[in-house]
């Protein structure tokens, strides 16, 4: 009757102290005996020098706890293996020792098929997949990389898209190829964004800064990741431009109308009071100021700036020197 040891690498320890101290009868029976036969499932795992490298006995030898622990250790240290058990089965006056090996796969390649509408190119779809060339592939690692990939698709607008993924195998290099053929489907527009807070700001103002909509005609523009930052961006270097520095605003979602294939950013508006930015004791244009100061430029900053004295020729006139003897 044969004895069947799970033996992860963990666990490697456990198995010791069964064979060395006898904890178990039908282990313990097995140490000092002499090894039949070796055998390895499935077969042809390693090339036989690394083989015998790897596995520190051979058959004809008795069998020991401390030589099954070293050849796991020297099997787990080549990388080709995920999981590794270990079986004993008694035989006549000796013992067959089987291993019984998952391979470890590796990333050889990923690729992106179909009609891929930019944005996002192919390089950035499959960027998304966050698969590196020769890294361990695990079959869930697909499932995440089909999430991240439409949550790009998503974010750009495209949320009628599909993706199918594609594992081929090749045994001998213990290497997946991976594709991922996208069906983008129709791009999705902007609609009216539904805000929270006071804007201190028109509606029509609040949509020529984000750029969603096009002025004059007002037609809603179509989805993509960076015009929604960009409109962001927009809004706050229009509460800037009103001297409100320490405006906020944030996106909370993208709530999409599937029947009409509209998108309705929501939006959270904290306007802030007025900062206002001077020189003390130094005379500087409000041209040089906007240039300078940087909680006064395109990006906003959240910190009050005051330029004084010293501190506003020295950043100042430094920098043009600076800039004149570039």
């Amino acid at each position: 009757m044969g004895v069947r040891v799970l033996l992860p690498r963990a666990t490697t320890g456990v198995l010791v102290a069964l064979l060395t101290c006898g904890a178990s009868a039908q282990v313990s029976q097995f140490e000092g005996r002499p090894i039949l036969d070796i055998q390895f499932v499935p077969q042809d795992v390693l090339y036989p020098v690394d083989l015998a490298a790897a596995v520190p006995f051979k058959k004809g030898e008795a069998l020991h706890a401390e030589d099954i622990a070293k050849a796991i250790d020297g099997l787990f240290s080549t990388g080709r293996f995920e999981d590794i058990v270990v079986e004993g089965e008694a035989s006549s006056n000796g013992v067959i020792v089987r291993f019984v090996t998952k391979p470890t796969w590796f990333v050889g390649g990923v690729t992106v098929g179909g009609r891929v509408i930019d944005p996002p190119n192919r390089g950035q779809t499959a960027s998304a997949a966050q698969f590196s060339l020769g890294s361990p592939f695990h079959d869930e690692d697909v499932t995440n990389a089909v999430k991240s990939i439409q949550q790009l698709l998503e974010s750009n607008g495209l949320y009628e898209s599909r993706v199918i993924p594609n594992v081929e195998r090749q045994d001998q290099a213990q290497q997946v190829f991976i594709s991922f053929d996208v069906k983008p489907g129709k791009r999705a527009r902007y609609d009216t964004p539904v805000i929270e807070g006071e804007t201190k700001l028109s509606n029509d103002t609040i949509l020529r800064a984000t750029g969603w909509r096009l002025p004059i005609i007002h037609w809603w523009r179509q989805v993509t990741e960076s015009r929604t930052r960009g409109g962001v961006r927009g809004l706050l270097r229009k509460y800037a431009s009103q001297d409100r520095l320490k405006a906020r605003v944030e996106l909370n979602k993208l709530e999409y109308d599937a029947q009409h294939r509209r998108v309705h950013p929501y939006l959270s508006i904290d306007p802030g009071p007025k900062v206002k930015v001077t020189a003390v004791e130094a005379k500087v244009s409000k041209r040089v100021m906007n240039g300078t100061c940087p909680c006064i430029r395109k990006e906003p900053s959240t910190t009050t700036c005051w330029l004084k004295e010293k501190e506003t020729s020295a950043t100042i006139f430094r920098a043009r020197a600076t800039t004149m003897w570039m």
